[in-house]
């Protein structure tokens, strides 16, 4: 059984403790500049995290966009010039690029190179004619959609043999490819055989 005397103390210790749970009830400027540094300090750490990480996402996607895109044009170019029936004669454009022109096995002539129009829209793309040098229905000036490039355009387009090497019937296609606004370049280069050239 309590004691008047040890109520009065009871009552006493618990005054003290809440007077002393008001007193620390609040944060002291310090511990305030403490804190806002040490969440200053981890802002910045997330920020370069995040910042990294999407810098390192863009260039995997512009690396991938290149390739995807050097992949599609090193396939139509290969694949028309694998229907070779004439032997393919090789031309230096005034950029130091490559036209190829050839007959192809239905005997239309085609002529592959890339349009040099630097600073137009669309500009170094690739560009097929059939029958070139013809008017009317006969010539086709064939293109992909401005879409498929996703922003490249063509550097450069080579094509060439080496004898020493391969046989008289293969020839080596280069494409290189830019995106300009990324920074992203991809080169490409093929080997293909024409089976169908008749001397």
């Amino acid at each position: 059984m309590m004691t008047k005397n040890h109520t009065t103390e009871y009552r006493k210790g618990i005054r003290a403790r809440l007077k002393a749970l008001k007193k620390n009830a609040g944060f002291t400027m310090v511990e305030l500049i403490v804190c806002f540094a040490i969440l200053g300090i981890f802002m910045v750490s997330a920020a370069q995290l995040i910042s990294s990480t999407a810098f390192i996402y863009q260039d995997a996607k512009a690396t991938a966009n290149s390739q995807q895109v050097a992949d599609i044009l090193m396939n139509k170019v290969t694949g028309e010039i694998k229907n070779a029936q004439s032997i393919p004669v090789i031309a230096t454009m005034p950029d130091g690029s490559n036209s190829i022109k050839f007959t192809n096995s239905d005997g239309v002539p085609i002529l592959i190179s890339k349009n040099d129009n630097v600073g137009k829209d669309p500009y170094d793309l690739l560009n097929i004619e059939y029958n070139p040098g013809t008017e009317g229905e006969d010539h086709v000036n064939w293109r992909y959609d401005k879409k498929v490039y996703k922003g490249f355009h063509i550097t450069n387009m080579t094509f060439k043999q080496d004898k020493s090497k391969y046989e008289d019937n293969v020839y080596i296609v280069t494409i290189s490819v830019k995106n300009d606004k990324e920074g992203a370049e991809y080169e490409m280069t093929s080997l293909v055989k024409c089976y169908r050239i008749k001397n």
